[in-house]
């Protein structure tokens, strides 16, 4: 019986988390590869598993056990006929979709998704009427669906997702699903109908106060929002795709396994992280930007301990079995508060991510309300909190983040040992110079680090800071700082495609659009440079030398753009040429419009057209053999919208240029290396393919003004464009397939950044 339970309770586990990825990467192209819609499907699935374990709850008592049992059953069959999950490509998606995503996700996968989630608090209730020895505790199933949801994320990246198509693996699922129902079905007869009437569910025993099922319902909040938040931190610098989401889910649902386990660590450990946490938040949150791979390690730190506090505050409040799914219930209506919030209430509040480093701030009031003490010690006195220590504490957490961030540590190093007679060109200084130079943004985030957990180790009075006041004085404080070093911020926008500001440099003599924490653009307010193409874009450049040698006396170009930017693209264009921009987002689309910022859509309005939307299904509608070039740079940060790059997308693509026609791919990012997946299209294809890398120029020569490092990859059909184009002597085009090793090609159903990723890449 007991290996009957823990498969079934496994399996519906299993089914539950391997479906959330799945149905992720089935949405994402849907609404342009956005990083928010994993937060949306998020907050789908904690609606669900609330709608779920409300369900189990309420049908437990108003129909009794047999009842329901046949009630769920027949649900499940309903489900199964549904199957398998899928969604309409062609589907109209709106300008803002984050309800039409949720109603989308309901109609497709709402039926199936609700009665599994059901299924654990159902599982547990129906074991504890088996008459089992073990019977009045069957909180250890938990374990059993812990240990199926583990193995669902384990294996979604590692073997699911790189060895089955979408089709492939929505038809496993389905499959999942009807062996559920039959195990479900030999659980059912295990339950002594007996003891299993409403009048023994609806016993005498004290229901919990409401005052302890909000404690229940803001435990489970805290975890949930902090995950959709830290996800989305990371994911809109990388890319949303599943590997990325699951790491964050997986740690999260680490926490509840710990939590409601035997060896989970012990509270004053608990709390002792929580403060660590809390502490290095402000290094993690002001430092992803310049080096992801040192701060984003952080961010999944900070969500482990504050969710591993909370679950267990959770695990050591549970109530009785008798009040199983009552606790279940309050727990999945916090976490579907959570995401609620950080989904839909969040970007409404706020344009910037300022979501999380209030949550973070909030949480540090769970250690005052919220206490692991054993019952014994819960009257012990708590000491009183210093409000000058905190302020001081704060303080110079803030000044030594300045301080830090201010130093080249390898000048620094070269400038005292001149100072004491040391030559530091020679043997160790030099290695160590040479190594601080190559590694200074992660030397400045660990000496960050270090100089903000120092007091926890040192003074004995650190319990009695104010974790809050502590957090915001050192967050106000270097947001201040950085403020006063960074450009004038003209404005901030917000939707459901990401943060964009707009920022004026007076020492450059520039306004940028900042998308994420990638420059999307720069204009010169200079009159003799104001209508130069700069940064990826400029004369000087990858992008300069295609329209040089490819495009300079063609009078009828035609350029289709997936990305608008600010419209820099425009300063190559001339009177006769089209160059159509496709854009998802349309906040994009009214800040380049803006005159107060930008001008490049005014001055070349009669040469340019812009069609809202996802790039890549709008000009699909476009004629064949119509451009001359496209252009991909539909990129959000250094997230890569992945279905713009597929086998797929690169037919169609290639079905909409001239037989001459060139497509050009911006691949600068600072995480990724997409030349091995583009190599091995190029093979796939029969294409020729180029790619600079241009990163070697004279940035005090004034025709350099603007430029950027930057690379780029293009791709033809014809030798001609391809030789032509290596003729330019200024920029050096070098042949993709002979030079990268091909990777493996992404299609609609596959694609994977494990090789892509460049952990060590500046």
């Amino acid at each position: 019986m007991l290996v009957l339970y823990s498969a079934t309770v496994f399996l519906s586990a299993f089914l539950i988390f391997l479906v959330q990825p799945m149905i992720g990467k089935m949405i994402l192209p849907l609404v342009g590869g956005a990083p928010a819609a994993w937060n949306s499907c998020l907050f789908f699935f904690q609606a669900l598993m609330l709608a779920g374990y409300g369900y189990a709850h309420f049908s437990l008592r108003r129909l009794g056990l047999y009842r329901q049992a046949l009630t769920h059953l027949l649900l499940m069959v309903g489900a199964l006929i549904l199957l398998p999950i899928s969604f309409d490509r062609a589907a109209t998606v709106p300008e803002d979709p984050s309800l039409w995503l949720i109603v989308r996700l309901f109609k497709s996968a709402g039926l199936p998704f609700f009665v599994l989630t059901a299924l654990s608090p159902l599982l547990q209730f129906w074991f504890s009427r088996t008459g089992h020895q073990k019977a009045d505790n069957p909180y250890f199933l938990f374990a059993a669906s812990n240990l199926g949801s583990f193995a669902a994320l384990l294996l979604y990246p590692t073997l699911v997702e790189p060895s089955f198509d979408l089709a492939v693996q929505a038809k496993i699922w389905s499959g999942g699903f009807a062996l559920l129902i039959v195990m479900l079905v030999a659980c059912r007869l295990t339950v002594k109908s007996e003891t299993a009437d409403t009048a023994e569910i609806e016993s005498t025993d004290q229901a919990p106060s409401y005052e302890t099922m909000l404690k229940w319902l803001v435990a489970a909040l805290f975890p949930s929002a902090l995950l959709l938040a830290a996800t989305q931190f990371i994911t809109a610098d990388i890319s949303p795709v599943p590997l990325l989401w699951i790491i964050p889910l997986a740690i999260y649902l680490l926490t509840y396994v710990m939590a409601f386990s035997t060896w989970n660590l012990a509270p004053a450990h608990i709390k002792k992280l929580f403060f660590a946490a809390v502490m290095v938040f402000p290094v993690a949150y002001y430092k992803l930007n310049t080096n992801l791979w040192v701060a984003a390690p952080l961010h999944l730190a900070i969500l482990f301990t504050i969710s591993l506090y909370c679950h267990t505050y959770l695990a050591r409040n549970r109530p009785s079995v008798r009040h199983l799914t009552l606790f279940y219930a309050n727990i999945s209506l916090g976490g579907a508060v959570g995401s609620l919030l950080i989904s839909f209430i969040a970007p409404l509040l706020f344009t910037s991510s300022a979501e999380y480093p209030i949550l973070i701030i909030l949480s540090c009031y769970l250690t005052r309300h919220f206490t692991l003490a054993e019952a014994a010690d819960k009257t012990e006195e708590r000491p009183d909190e210093s409000l000058v220590l905190t302020v001081i504490m704060g303080t110079y957490a803030a000044a030594m983040f300045a301080a830090i961030e201010s130093i080249g540590f390898a000048k620094f190093l070269q400038h005292n040992a001149h100072n004491i007679g040391i030559n530091p060109e020679i043997g160790f200084l030099r290695t160590t110079v040479l190594f601080l130079i190559e590694k200074q943004n992660s030397c400045k985030t660990l000496a960050m680090i270090l100089v903000t957990i120092l007091p926890l180790l040192t003074l004995r009075k650190l319990p009695r800071i104010n974790l809050a006041m502590f957090t915001m004085v050192c967050l106000v404080l270097t947001t201040i700082w950085q403020t006063g070093n960074a450009p004038i911020k003209l404005c901030s926008m917000r939707n459901f495609f990401g943060i964009k500001d707009v920022r004026l440099s007076i020492e450059d003599q520039m306004v940028s659009l900042i998308y994420g924490s990638t420059v999307h653009g720069r204009q010169s307010l200079n009159l003799e440079s104001m209508f130069d193409p700069l940064d990826y874009y400029h004369r000087n450049g990858p992008v300069g030398s295609a329209f040089r040698q490819l495009f300079s006396h063609k009078p009828d170009l035609k350029a289709g753009i997936l990305g608008l930017g600010i419209g820099s693209l425009l300063a190559y264009s001339k009177p006769g040429n089209e160059f159509t921009f496709y854009e998802i987002d349309p906040q994009v689309i009214k800040i380049a419009n803006n005159t107060d910022y930008f001008s490049y859509l005014a001055t070349f309005k009669g040469r340019s057209r812009i069609v809202c939307g996802d790039g890549r299904r709008m000009i699909e509608k476009s004629q064949e053999a119509y451009y001359d070039m496209i252009f991909l740079d539909a990129f959000s940060s250094d997230s890569i919208p992945v279905h713009l790059m597929t086998l797929e997308a690169m037919r169609m693509y290639f079905s909409r240029l001239k037989p001459d026609g060139v497509i050009v791919i911006n691949i600068a990012n600072r995480y990724l290396d997409l030349k091995p997946m583009l190599a091995a299209l190029a093979n796939q294809l029969s294409l020729y393919g180029l790619y600079s890398l241009d990163r070697v120029f004279d940035q005090n020569d004034p025709g350099n003004f603007g430029r950027s490092v930057t690379e780029y990859v293009v791709l033809t059909e014809s030798l001609q464009v391809a030789t032509e184009l290596k003729k330019c002597e200024y920029i050096d085009w070098q042949n993709l397939r002979n030079n990268i090793a091909a990777g493996k090609v992404w299609t609609d159903s596959y694609s994977s950044l494990y090789s892509l990723l460049q952990p060590f890449r500046r």
